[in-house]
């Protein structure tokens, strides 16, 4: 008799056991999965967030310059004037300025607003620049740069013969840039096409400290953080890299086509930097620009790891 109670109650603990087993290792794969995909979730609409963010001033630059290039346009009254009377140039200059000033003052980020007219029409120093003072704000005329002094390939003159030879808007990448003092800047050009004559380029420029310092600040988690790479996987923005780092040169290779256009949307793309196991969130900004979100797996899935320990503790 005493034995079979002892079977019984052994049954019994057995039962318990395996239940509370089963419970709560149901109860751990539930709240994992659920905890993981919250934080899936959250590094998306940071992504999302941060995305806009990067792409309103953007688009504050490209649409501004898209006014004045309409603009441009219509005043352009007298194409034949405008290719053989200096003095018609120089009244159609002086009819844009106002509106360059206006369209520079009044968008976010802008630092230099310039009309710059083809050198085989007019002379290699033609058109208006206008550059922000950074003491008062205003938009002050400056030399322009004299075209005739750089080849077309060199890249310091590539916000005028890019959008001109593939006729189209154009973004050009943070380069160095001659009148703002060496500093580096990006900049959107717009051609100034007529019945397939170009006339010249209006263009906006932004500075790339400024694109720096909002990426920089864009902090999550305990070390997380945002970085920028350009479309040939070149490092943009970087806390630990210089601006045109290969990407190909970091971590022997290993991380060369992970920041791309093919996987921009994507929220969890693992990649291991400097012996540590990383996701990243990846989006597309409207300049053709990658933005990557990238914190330690340890940090996104920490909420996770501690429900399973209390869970299991508790079963």
């Amino acid at each position: 008799m005493k034995q079979i109670k002892r079977n019984i109650v052994i049954i019994m603990l057995l039962c318990t056991i395996l239940s509370s087993l089963l419970i709560g290792i149901l109860s751990v794969e539930t709240s994992k999965r659920i905890v993981n995909e919250n934080a899936v979730q959250r590094l998306s609409l940071l992504g999302d967030s941060s995305q806009k963010d990067l792409n309103t001033a953007l688009d504050n630059i490209r649409q501004s310059t898209n006014i004045l290039a309409s603009y441009a346009l219509e005043r352009l009254s007298d194409p034949v004037k405008f290719q053989s009377d200096p003095s018609y140039v120089q009244a159609y200059s002086d009819m844009i300025e106002p509106s360059l000033r206006t369209a520079a003052l009044n968008t976010s980020g802008a630092v230099t607003v310039y009309i710059r007219y083809n050198p085989e029409l007019t002379t290699p120093t033609s058109g208006v620049v206008l550059m922000k003072d950074s003491t008062y704000g205003y938009f002050a005329a400056i030399t322009p740069t004299d075209l005739s002094q750089y080849d077309a390939g060199d890249e310091r003159v590539a916000w005028y013969y890019r959008p001109v030879s593939s006729q189209s808007p154009e973004w050009i990448m943070p380069y160095r840039n001659d009148v703002s003092n060496g500093k580096y800047i990006l900049s959107y050009v717009v051609p100034l096409v007529q019945k397939g004559v170009c006339y010249g380029v209006v263009g906006m420029d932004m500075d790339y400290s400024t694109l720096k310092q909002t990426v920089d600040a864009i902090q999550f988690y305990d070390t997380g953080y945002a970085f920028l790479v350009d479309g040939s996987e070149n490092m943009l923005v970087h806390r630990n890299f210089g601006i045109y780092t290969p990407v190909k040169s970091i971590e022997n290779g290993q991380l060369s086509g992970l920041f791309t256009a093919a996987h921009a949307g994507s929220n969890d793309l693992s990649y291991v930097f400097r012996g540590e196991k990383r996701n990243c969130a990846i989006r597309q900004l409207n300049n053709g620009m990658i933005l990557v979100l990238s914190a330690p797996v340890a940090e996104i899935f920490r909420d996770s790891s501690k429900l399973s320990y209390q869970i299991i503790l508790v079963t």
